[in-house]
């Protein structure tokens, strides 16, 4: 772990067909696993290497287990956990 404590770590990988998404978690001393990071943010790399941070307007799953989804949304990206195997459609 870096000296100040925080760090950005690759969650997710999501293929959208000719782009690949990024979804890296903010870990610290606190939030340190899947589906415990206190914030996310997505990056949309394209194929010729661009790189474009994405807004998140819809909940996205980030983690799944035992019967339970971790979701985030929005800017700063904030997270819940819900039962089921789906994130809230708003």
């Amino acid at each position: 772990m870096p000296e100040s404590g925080v760090y950005d770590r690759v969650e997710d990988l999501q293929w959208q067909g000719t782009s690949l998404r990024i979804v890296l978690g903010r870990a610290d001393m606190e939030f340190k696993g899947a589906g415990e990071y206190a914030s996310y943010r997505d990056v949309l790399v394209s194929a010729d290497g661009r790189q474009t941070p994405q807004p998140a307007r819809t909940w996205h799953i980030v983690n799944a287990e035992r019967g339970r989804v971790t979701c985030y949304r929005g800017a700063p990206y904030p997270t819940i956990a819900v039962a089921g195997a789906a994130c809230p459609a708003r």
